[in-house]
């Protein structure tokens, strides 16, 4: 299921809020590191928000299972990590530091993921080709 979240580094620790604007948020955040918030571009895990996004009643009851009887609660980063053995995964949409964004070519796509674990502690960089059209590479592709 899809969660909205929102992240930043440990300076703007308690500045940020998930209902708010995201003009205010950046405001925020711009003044809590004592930046303009046109100088803001790029954000480091440090707080985290976030609010799960159930669209089937199965989701809503595994939920309530795992102990997230309320949905639409706001969560902190304390209520999603409960235990010392986390794996944290992500990856790029958009290009950015440190991981580039999802870059398309005939017949596939290429996508930059970082996996961070604590047990053992690793941090993993992954460059992926999606072959999402394997007929195209017989044509000629672009990587």
């Amino acid at each position: 299921m899809y969660m909205s979240k929102l992240i930043v580094g440990p300076g703007a620790k308690g500045t940020i809020d998930i209902d708010a604007p995201i003009s205010g948020n950046v405001r925020a955040i711009a003044e809590a590191i004592g930046r303009r918030p046109e100088e803001i571009t790029v954000a480091v895990l440090g707080e985290m928000q976030a609010r799960m996004w159930p669209t089937q009643r199965a989701q809503v009851d595994k939920l309530a299972e795992y102990g997230f009887g309320e949905p639409e609660r706001k969560l902190t980063l304390d209520d999603l990590i409960r235990e010392d053995d986390v794996v944290f995964v992500a990856t790029g949409i958009t290009p950015g530091e440190p991981l580039n964004g999802v870059r398309c070519f005939r017949g596939g796509a290429r996508t930059h993921t970082v996996v961070m674990s604590t047990e053992p502690r690793v941090v993993r960089f992954m460059d992926t080709i999606h072959a999402l059209e394997p007929e195209a590479g017989r044509k000629g592709s672009q990587l």
